[in-house]
């Protein structure tokens, strides 16, 4: 019984980890499509945002 519950906090814990790791990425993703509508459509102008990567 201990051990199942000791694997099941190790999973939650796993779980979790995943999630962030699927938010971050999300967001990474979410970045990359405004860099490249903004700066590969030539539709839009670049701004100078005091982003050291822009």
């Amino acid at each position: 019984m201990l051990q199942d519950e000791k694997e099941d906090e190790q999973k939650r814990k796993e779980d979790a980890l995943i999630e962030i790791e699927i938010a971050r990425l999300e967001q990474a993703n979410s970045r990359l499509a405004r860099f490249e509508r903004e700066h590969l459509s030539g539709s839009i102008p670049p701004h100078s945002t005091g982003d050291s990567w822009s």
